[in-house]
Parts: structure tokens; C-alpha cells; sequence
């Protein structure tokens, strides 16, 4: 866990900071940067590449500062494009995006950045199976605080049934952690929360895992999902 306070810090330490992550307009990174599945005509000021969870805690603490509209870019993958706030300061998550797999408790431990399409194949190696969405490019922690309604919803419940704990970027830029035992009503908000409420799963969240078989063996619906997603989508 971070112990800087960066609620603390100047508006020119955070800028500091943060100007080897920020894209601006008009820069060569800006365009690809900007791209998300949904056509906006919105414009953020700035994107912040975030790297680890100082980046967004510093982001978060600047855009206050600024008191700029701030957004956040998981997956990218909203229809109202909630990810980039038109004039405002854009967390980008898309580098956040590692997948550590306990196989003996079936629980994922990922990034906030990290597309289903990579959770269906780390899991897959492992004969598990993770509830997402039905495309390989959204992002799972958008799907989760959306509610996550999958193509396995009805054998292994919503997306957000199976968050079990987040790291959480609060408003003031402070971290902290959540789940069943520890701060339980922040847990029971983010499950379903909605979009931009993302950024509260920034750093790493607690994700469960399924086997790919009914019991009887036969090939579920988990184990052919998997298989068109990593036929069909790179």
C-alpha cells in the first residue's frame, strides 16, 4: 500500500509527477489513446497512463485540484462512453492489466486495466472459467460494477456475485481495501456500482474462478465460450 499522502501535495508536485504518463491533444499518443468501442464526440483535456496505483492516486488528487471532470478507461467499452469525460482528465487503466491466478482457492487477482479476453485465456489454462461479458474486449472491472451479466450468468451468477475484494482510489486519493470482512458496505456498493465507480478497482481486485465442466463432463457452455474467444478475438 502506498503510504504517500498525496492529498497533501502541491498542484505542481502532482504535475510533477505526473508529466511523463499525461497525453494531451493534439500529441502523438492522443488518438490511440482516445479510442474506445463506442463513437462520442467527447474530448478530455488530458489521458494519464497509469502505470501503478500512485499514478491513479496522484490523478485522482489532481484532478480534484483542478477541479477537472475526471473518468476512467478500463476496457473503454461503455456505449455512452462514460470513459472519457469531455473536457476532463482521463485515468487510463489499460496498462494495469496482470492476471495472478491462486488455482487451489479458483480466484483471480487482477489489474483494473485487464480485458476479458485475457482473463478467459490465463483461466482457461488453468480449466477454470471466469464470468464476463460477450465480447473479449470489455474490461472486467467495468463489467463487474455494472452488474456483469454474462454468457455463464446462469450457472456461476452476475460478474459482481463473484467480486470477492478491491483496492479502492477513494475521492481523496487515499487507498483501501475491501471485502466481506474488511470495510463490507464498500464492497456491497462497488457490486453493481456503475461506471466510474472504476476507478475505486484501479489497483487489484479478487476475482472467483469456475470449473469448465458440469459435473456429468460435458461440455459446458463456460468451456465453449472460452474456446470461441480465444478462436475468434486477438
Amino acid at each position: 500500500m502506498s503510504i504517500i499522502d498525496w492529498n497533501q501535495k502541491t498542484t505542481e508536485d502532482l504535475e510533477d509527477f505526473l508529466k511523463p504518463k499525461i497525453i494531451l491533444p493534439g500529441t502523438e499518443h492522443y488518438a490511440g489513446s482516445y479510442q474506445g468501442w463506442a463513437a462520442t464526440d467527447h474530448l478530455p483535456a488530458m489521458i494519464c497512463a497509469c502505470e501503478n496505483t500512485e499514478d491513479v492516486q496522484a490523478a485522482v488528487d489532481y484532478a480534484q485540484k483542478m477541479k477537472l471532470k475526471l473518468s476512467v478507461r478500463g476496457g473503454g467499452h461503455n456505449w455512452e462512453g462514460l470513459a472519457f469525460a469531455d473536457g476532463g482528465l482521463v485515468i487510463d487503466l489499460t496498462r494495469l492489466n496482470s492476471i495472478s491466478i491462486d488455482t487451489t482457492a479458483s480466484v483471480a487477482l487482477i489489474g483494473g486495466g485487464v480485458k476479458s479476453i485475457a482473463l478467459i485465456a490465463a483461466a482457461d489454462e488453468h480449466q477454470l472459467v471466469a464470468v464476463t461479458g460477450p465480447s473479449g474486449e470489455v474490461g472486467v472491472a467495468g463489467f463487474v460494477l455494472g452488474g456483469g451479466y454474462g454468457l455463464t450468468t446462469s450457472s456461476h451468477g452476475l460478474g459482481s456475485d463473484n467480486l470477492l475484494a478491491a483496492e479502492v482510489v477513494m475521492a481523496d486519493g487515499s487507498l483501501v481495501h475491501t471485502s466481506a470482512t474488511e470495510n463490507p458496505d464498500l464492497l456491497w456498493a462497488l457490486r453493481g456500482g456503475g461506471g466510474n465507480l472504476e476507478w475505486s478497482l484501479s489497483c487489484t481486485f479478487s476475482y472467483i474462478l469456475q470449473n469448465l465442466y458440469w459435473p456429468a463432463g460435458s461440455c459446458s457452455t463456460s468451456r465453449r465460450q472460452n474456446k470461441y474467444w480465444r478462436d475468434t478475438t486477438n
